[in-house]
Order: C-alpha cells, then sequence, then structure tokens
C-alpha cells in the first residue's frame, strides 16, 4: 500500500491513495500541526485492512501494518528519501495501537486488544521529525506513505527440524539422525555433531549441508526473541513501487533485466510465468523510469487485473536485499522461518507450513491478476505447488485465506503468515556459511547506495532458499524443515520462482 501528497510545509496540495495487499488501504491523508519550534508535522491517515486479528491464547500474538514514508525535494527529480517517525507524540484512534523502533524508521500499527475481523483507524496521526532529516521548516516536498502487513511472532521455545521424515538436510540434535533441536533462547549455539546439545543437520555436502562444525553467535537471530515478518510475499505491486521511488541509475540494478519500454522480465515482450511488471515510460536523460504492471498486456498499465496483488517472482537475492533495505526491515534466518511456521508447537514429520501434510494443490485460476484471484478449486485448495499446466507462476498472495477458512484451507502458518509453503522460493540467511553465521539482524536504513545495492555491509551477499515454490514437483520441497536448496549459491541469478518477504525485530 502506498499512499502520496504533494505539500510545501505551510500548505496541503494534493494527495492520492492507492490500493494492493490484503485490501489494505491507506486514504485521506494530509499534514497538520507543523511545530517549527520542535521540528516535526503531523502525518494525518486513515488506514483499514481486512482478517486483521489480536489474540492473548494460544498463539498470543496479532498482525500488523508497518508504515513508512518516503519524502522528496521538489527540486531534487526522483530523490526519494526515508523519513524519520518520532518515538512519542502520535494521536491514535479508538482500538488502535502503535510501537515505533528506536531508529525511527516507520511504525507498526495493529489492535490495542483482542478481536478479529476488518479494522478501520480513522484520523491517524503519525509525528514526523522533519528536522531530523535534515529539512527546514520552509523547505517544499513531496512525500509518500507506505504500508506492508506484517505478523507478529511472540518471544518463545520452538523446535527445527522435523525428525524422521524426507526434509534433505533437516536440522537435529547432534549426534542424532530423527530428533528435533530445540531452540531456548538467543544464546550461542554450537554447531557440531559431538552431542545431542549441539545443532547439527542430516547432510553434509551439496545444496543441503550445515556446513562446517562452529560456533552460532548470540547476535545471530535465532526466532527465539519476538519479531514482525511479511505476512505476504512481496507482491508484484510492492515491487512496482519500490522501483519507481529509485534514482535512474538506482533502477539499472534493480529492474529485473528490463530495459526496453514496453518490456517485461528479462526484456520479454509479454508477461513471463505470471510476472506483469512492465517499464511504462521512459522520459530519458537522468529521469528516473516509471513501471507498471501489465499481465493482461493491453498496453494499459495498473488495471484491476493486471496482476499487482500476484507475488513476485524474479528477484534475485540482491533484489530482495534492497527492498528490503529500502523499506526499514532485514533478511530473515532460516530459523526464523521454522519459528514462523512451527511456532511452539512439537516437530510432525514432513509438516508444511499448515501443520500437517494435508496438499491440495492448485490447478487452475479464475479472476486472473484481480484483486479476487482464487485456485479454481478455492474451497479445497491450500497451496500453489505442484507446476500445473494451467498455473505456471504465482498466485494472489493470500488467495487461500477467507473470513472462514482454517489454518490449514488458508495454507496458513501456526501464527497466521501465508504462503509459507510453495508460490515462490523464499530467501533466508542461512547458517551453513561463514558469512550466513555473522549476520546480526542489522536492520535497513531506508538508504540504498547509488547503484541500488543494500547498504547494510553485515547482511550476507548469498542466502539460501525454503518453502518450495509453484513448480516444485517433490513434496518435500514444501516441508518446513527441508534444506535442499538452503547451501546453493543464490545471489544475483533472478528464477522464475524466487520471491521472498522480510523481518523486523520487535521494538
Amino acid at each position: 500500500m502506498r499512499t502520496k501528497l504533494t505539500l510545501l510545509f505551510a500548505v496541503l496540495a494534493l494527495f492520492h491513495s492507492s490500493i494492493w495487499g490484503n485490501n489494505l488501504t491507506i486514504s485521506n491523508m494530509y499534514l497538520r500541526g507543523q511545530n517549527d519550534a520542535e521540528g516535526y508535522k503531523m502525518i494525518k491517515m486513515d488506514v483499514r485492512w481486512d482478517n486483521s486479528w489480536r489474540t492473548s491464547t494460544y498463539e498470543s500474538n496479532h498482525d500488523a501494518v508497518w508504515i513508512f514514508a518516503k519524502y522528496r525535494l521538489l527540486w531534487q527529480e526522483g530523490v526519494w528519501n526515508h523519513a524519520t517517525i518520532s518515538s512519542t507524540g502520535h494521536t491514535l484512534p479508538s482500538g488502535a495501537a502503535v510501537s515505533v523502533p528506536s531508529d525511527g524508521k516507520g511504525a507498526f500499527l495493529y489492535r490495542d486488544a483482542d478481536g478479529s475481523g476488518s479494522v478501520n483507524f480513522s484520523d491517524l496521526q503519525l509525528r514526523w521529525n522533519y528536522t531530523a532529516d535534515g529539512l527546514n521548516n520552509t523547505d517544499s516536498v513531496e512525500i509518500c506513505v507506505f504500508g506492508i502487513e506484517m505478523v507478529y511472532i511472540p518471544q518463545g521455545n520452538f523446535f527445527v527440524g522435523d525428525g524422521n521424515s524426507s526434509s534433505l538436510g533437516r536440522f537435529v540434535s547432534g549426534t542424532t539422525t530423527d530428533t528435533s533441536f530445540e531452540i531456548t533462547s538467543e544464546d550461542a549455539i554450537t554447531i557440531g555433531n559431538s552431542s545431542t546439545s549441539e545443532l547439527w543437520g542430516t547432510s553434509t555436502t551439496g545444496y543441503s549441508t550445515i556446513g562446517d562444525p562452529g560456533t552460532l553467535p548470540a547476535a545471530f537471530p535465532k526466532g527465539y526473541a519476538s519479531f514482525y515478518v511479511m505476512k505476504y510475499e512481496i507482491t508484484q505491486g510492492q515491487y512496482r513501487d519500490f522501483l519507481n521511488k529509485l534514482t535512474r541509475n538506482q533502477q539499472g540494478n534493480r529492474s529485473l533485466g528490463i530495459t526496453g519500454l514496453g518490456n517485461f522480465i528479462n526484456n520479454a515482450t509479454i508477461p513471463t510465468y505470471r510476472n506483469g511488471i512492465r517499464l511504462a515510460s521512459e522520459p530519458g536523460g537522468s529521469l528516473p523510469r516509471v513501471f507498471d504492471c501489465d499481465l493482461n498486456n493491453n498496453g494499459v498499465g495498473n488495471e484491476s487485473d493486471d496482476g499487482e496483488h500476484i507475488a513476485c517472482n524474479y528477484l534475485s537475492a540482491f533484489d530482495l536485499l534492497a527492498y528490503l533495505d529500502w523499506a526499514g526491515l532485514r533478511p530473515m534466518t532460516e530459523l526464523e522461518f521454522e519459528k514462523t511456521c512451527r511456532g511452539t508447537r512439537p516437530h510432525f514429520p514432513d509438516e508444511k507450513a499448515w501443520g500437517n501434510t494435508n496438499v491440495v494443490a492448485a490447478t487452475g485460476i479464475q479472476n486472473s491478476g484481480a484483486s479476487n484471484e482464487a485456485p479454481t478449486n478455492p474451497t479445497i485448495t491450500n497451496v500453489n505447488y505442484g507446476n500445473a499446466a494451467a498455473v505456471q507462476g504465482p498466485l494472489r498472495s493470500g488467495c487461500f485465506a477467507g473470513a472462514t477458512t482454517t489454518r490449514e484451507q488458508a495454507g496458513a502458518t501456526y501464527y497466521g503468515v501465508m504462503e509459507m509453503s510453495g508460490n515462490c522460493w523464499e530467501y533466508v540467511v542461512v547458517v551453513s556459511t561463514a558469512t550466513g553465521k555473522g549476520y546480526t539482524g542489522k536492520h535497513g536504513d531506508g538508504v540504498l547506495s547509488d547503484t541500488g545495492e543494500r547498504n547494510e555491509t553485515n547482511w550476507p551477499n548469498r542466502l539460501g532458499l525454503k518453502g518450495g515454490t509453484w513448480g516444485s514437483i517433490t513434496l518435500n520441497a514444501i516441508n518446513i524443515s527441508d534444506r535442499a536448496n538452503t547451501g546453493g549459491d543464490y545471489s544475483t541469478q533472478r528464477y522464475n520462482s524466487t520471491g521472498g518477504r522480510g523481518v523486523r525485530t520487535a521494538p
């Protein structure tokens, strides 16, 4: 979800809003209450989304929206900067709560009490500390607000590995081959096979390897501490909006190989494997290019059936890292992946994201590209897997979930996260490499390099893949604990099956 307005600090000029995600909207936005002495202004907005919840029993979690803003000085065409949100001073509508991390890169908005269903938070006002961003009281800027649906994963013990199963390279407890490993804190973990108190894997070679014995440092995010994870995989609409907030030079490395006007992924003249991102406008010179979604390939972008809600495939690891840095998020570790799926429950051999082995794969698509896109058998289908001839690509994010669907029917994880089995491979930071072990969970700062690369030096260049994809033809690929592709060298390559999502350590 992104909403844009143009303003002079003293006068509001205009705004507009748009929709993507699971009916997430940010609308009726304007600025008010400028305080010249303290250098802040209130960003007013209405925020609404469907299938929201908060529960204090069982899962003890809630969903949320990560709200962040970008601004540009009117004389700087195409140069967008990240806005700093204050830790205090917000005005909240009834029923809403807000949590802002110490770096001020955004705010988590969520219910303040238990409940479920649609939420409509009107007249939310977030305090923007514009002087912290180097702006003066009289500067003229354009500002754009974004929202990403998230899910809170609470602190707690959990297991990695699914015991005696077909999951390749699965985690085990030290000397065993069929006992899962329990993570009980964020303390350092010994990786080895000399004791059951050590973390080990069933493979020491190939793409499923556990790597060399050693230590997983305390700073590595293990999933024990609380964090937020994106409810859905990055959508094509989200990635389009990201591209349209980069400079022309930054777009060069992030535009999925698209260089020709009117072309799609890798300069194809038609959408491939259901990715409809297109180069829509070429202004020339140093001005940024403009991208849209045109899945129906009729030359008119961003129509209601142009696929902006479909999970974005063809992302390289570098593409994902850049998006997460820009959004103030961070990459997920493979341990956090298993925590998100399994929760605090014991392992179940060969379990999928929804907690059992019951699989009903999508065989076709109805309402293609629209906000209500669904599999042709929506009441029973719970995963996009199996390389179905009538699918051949990712489906709409959240397409299996509804107001009354069960966890299994929705294909949802223990905590309510969608499509972590199937649809797109998801990039994760792995424990098997030296650079992976060195990851400390630093968050993105909203800033990219001049060439469109993430600037977080602690983030690994090489990520692994988990979760399986629409094209997977073996069931173990969509197992929670399968590590068949965690040891590959995935960095700059783009595949028709790779996507992903991000996380953020809870404030």
